[in-house]
């Protein structure tokens, strides 16, 4: 079987566990492939991905599990890792309360609640702790790995480095600075090493954060250990004794670090009184670790995962027995024939439904390559020509050929995985079976790739994923909509509904309001449909001149004839608060003001009547990322989430000195019953930067602890061959608004 093990970290953990269940795998004659990024599960097509990062969602169209070993306060105290989380098809885990956790969170979203039992172990060895030999040599040492990544416990290792009883293996850059003499370099990812370190010492540390000992959650060290014969000096929890019972010798993790250095002393001293005794409990915990927690074993348990959760599929498949007749709605035209047919096949791969494809297109475009083709679920395919025509004008005309039971959007630089009618309709039917509205979240694919975590950008994020605020205003519920994500009742649209108006935008967001207005929609917890943001050929929307009277127009009829009849909202204060927010843009063009869009390209802008203009606000040429969303008065963090609040794109200036000035305000300028909150003196909120596509180049930076103003001032040299980003990135401890981005050019 084909495995890919989807790991975007360097030198880290996951990449010696790969080595390690590369070996077995082998052993196995299964082949396991190395990923670092989507378009390597991609390029692999592995039968399953297995994904060891909770930091990125599910990326690629073929079942793929996560591998889950983080206390549960990660999920729950951060909309962006619990979304990420559910976007998977499977969970792998060997922690009783993280089983337990995933069990309830998947009954509580609807889904198959079996876990697979799995962990990234070491593979069995051929190394063997000549315990005895060790102690008589006078080698024994207490062998700790690790990345030192939150400095756990220094007193701990000052104490045991002074003993020099200790032996440390990581990073360099993580110990170097620590001093301790015990320090013995970084090990090789080859997974052997650490195998190796632990048979020549004879003894092994373990170590758990706060988080993993109070949730009984164990790390990779004890396998790593016993995989050798070695002996394991452990924290006492339950997991453990559970397990290892006494072929191990324990610390109370909860007392001083002094405390744990003397009892771990006092096993060391055990040991060489009584090597024979230890190399018996080392043996001891080997056969524990071989028959049921060695690489080989994990191997095979994931694929039987694998197999049962496929069954279940086929299972819920057989028992539905009428199949949907969907018309899938591609606008179309000015992209290439060849991303037109990445949508359509993903069309033709979906698992179920039969499907009627509109091409729906507003310049012509031969696509007899594709209509030719009839394998699959599409039965038809349709097509209508609107010469010329917006958005609005296209999606309206694909509309009106809509005649089967429900329908879908799905533009052409858009895609769906292979299983997001199958989730939709999954989700729905339990639920609602004459529902409305199903939809799931969505993937945004970005051009650059965002900086999620310190040291991780990716480009693939969750973009929507369901109605995250209570609903006051139809635009909560179209905020939380991407167009590509839903299936629809085609009896929504009722008659004279599928006229979209004069809109040349929003006609996403009224059709939206058009096919949610008579039930709530049905949510999946799934994040099945993708779209690329930040390429060439996107409609910019939001720049144009005209993005404002379409707001008032969509504000009119989803304010009053399309108001949610299942929310109580009245009716008439919607396009009133509208107007009270949007009045200043709707104004004719003064003098001063330009008749022109705003210009992408800001070598433009600081070239414009420099004389009279003071600074060029920004802030509508950026794109809200994972933590922000977009409100009338600038674009603000949700309530306690992580991750870039706004970013984008790259502008490109000349040489020259610059600055520029990020306006932060409290939340409860827009939202009076939030704000920052209560927080710890001087807790960060988050930060804002200057950055470059030049890794090495950063204009500037600084953190922040409240609402106020902050002056980065940068010099772009005369060398300079990249492009410049504005970025606010959010701590999750804080809910505040970016209310402007205003760059200054220094004369």
């Amino acid at each position: 079987m084909k495995i890919a093990f989807l790991n975007p970290w360097e030198n880290a953990a996951e990449n010696q566990a790969y080595q390690s269940l590369l070996i077995a795998s082998k052993r196995l004659g299964h082949e396991l492939i190395d990923c670092r990024i989507a378009e390597d599960v991609e390029r692999a097509a592995p039968d399953f991905v297995i994904s060891v990062a909770s930091s990125i969602p599910k990326v690629a169209d073929f079942p793929t599990y996560l591998t889950v070993h983080e206390p549960t306060r990660r999920f729950l105290e951060s909309p962006f890792y619990l979304q990420n989380l559910l976007t998977y098809d499977g969970y792998l885990t060997i922690s009783d309360t993280l089983d337990r956790f995933l069990r309830n969170l998947c009954f509580g979203v609807g889904r198959d609640t079996e876990i697979g039992f799995y962990y990234n172990t070491p593979q069995k060895s051929m190394l063997q702790a000549k315990v005895t030999k060790v102690v008589a040599e006078g080698k024994l040492r207490i062998t700790y790995l690790g990345t030192n990544w939150d400095r756990r416990m220094p007193a701990l290792f000052k104490e045991l480095d002074a003993s020099g009883i200790l032996r440390i293996h990581g990073p360099r850059q993580s110990w170097e600075h620590e001093g301790f003499a015990s320090y013995a370099g970084a090990l090789p990812f080859d997974g052997l090493a650490p195998q190796k370190a632990y048979a020549e010492c004879g003894l092994g540390l373990v170590l758990l954060s706060e988080g993993h000992l109070r949730e009984d959650i164990i790390s990779n060290r004890i396998f790593e250990i016993a995989s050798v014969g070695a002996v394991a000096i452990c924290p006492d929890i339950p997991w453990i004794r559970k397990w290892f019972g006494d072929t191990v010798l324990y610390f109370d993790p909860v007392t001083h670090p002094r405390r744990i250095a003397r009892q771990v002393i006092k096993h060391y001293e055990f040991c060489l009184k009584e090597p024979e005794i230890a190399r018996t409990k080392g043996e001891a915990a080997r056969l524990i670790f071989e028959k049921n927690f060695a690489a080989e074993k994990m191997i095979g348990n994931a694929i039987s995962y694998h197999e049962r959760k496929q069954q279940i599929r086929t299972n819920l498949r057989a028992r539905t027995t009428a199949v949907p007749h969907i018309s899938v709605v591609v606008r179309c035209g000015g992209r290439p024939v060849s991303m037109v047919k990445q949508a359509v096949e993903s069309i033709r791969r979906q698992t179920y439904g039969k499907f009627t494809v509109i091409f729906s297109k507003y310049r012509e475009l031969d696509l007899s390559e594709l209509t030719a083709d009839r394998s699959g679920n599409i039965v038809t395919f349709v097509e209508v020509l609107t010469d010329g025509g917006n958005r609005a004008a296209t999606l309206t005309a694909g509309l009106k050929c809509v005649n089967s039971e429900f329908f879908a959007i799905l533009d052409d630089d858009d895609f769906w995985l292979s299983d997001h009618v199958e989730t939709l309709f999954a989700a729905a039917i339990p639920v609602d079976r004459d529902f409305d509205v199903a939809y799931s979240g969505s993937i945004a694919i970005t051009r650059e790739k965002i900086q999620i975590e310190k040291s991780l950008a990716w480009d693939r994020n969750v973009y929507t994923f369901g109605i995250n605020s209570a609903i006051k205003v139809p635009r909560d519920i179209t905020s939380s909509f991407s167009s590509n994500c839903f299936v629809a009742r085609s009896s929504v649209l009722g008659e004279g509904l599928i006229d979209l108006g004069e809109l040349s935008t929003a006609e996403d967001s009224l059709l939206i309001s058009i096919i949610t207005r008579r039930k709530p929609p049905i949510f999946s917890y799934r994040a099945t449909a993708f779209f690329r943001r930040g390429f060439e050929g996107e409609s910019d929307f939001a720049l144009r001149q005209d993005r404002a009277a379409d707001e008032m127009a969509w504000a009119l009829r989803a304010g009053m004839l399309l108001a949610p009849r299942w929310v109580q909202i009245p009716a008439m204060e919607i396009p009133m608060k509208e107007w009270s927010s949007l009045r200043d843009r709707l104004l004719l063009p003064t003098e001063n003001q330009s008749e022109e869009p705003p210009c992408k390209d800001l070598e433009r802008l600081v070239h414009y009547e420099t004389e009279e203009a003071e600074g060029w606000d920004v802030t509508p040429l950026l794109s809200t990322g994972a933590a922000g969303r977009r409100l009338p008065k600038g674009i603000a963090t949700l309530p306690r989430r992580q991750g870039h609040v706004c970013y984008g794109p790259y502008l490109h200036l000349q040489a020259g000195n610059y600055r520029v000035e990020f306006k932060l305000s409290e939340l409860s300028e827009v939202w009076p019953s939030l704000g920052f909150g209560i927080r710890k003196e001087r807790q960060r909120a988050g930060t804002v930067e200057v950055v470059s596509v030049d890794p090495e180049w950063i204009g500037g930076q600084a953190d922040f602890f409240r609402a106020e103003t902050i002056v980065l001032p940068f010099t772009i040299p005369t060398e300079f061959n990249g492009g410049i980003e504005c970025r606010v990135f959010s701590s999750g401890t804080s809910r505040f608004i970016v209310k402007s981005i205003i760059l200054w050019r220094l004369w």
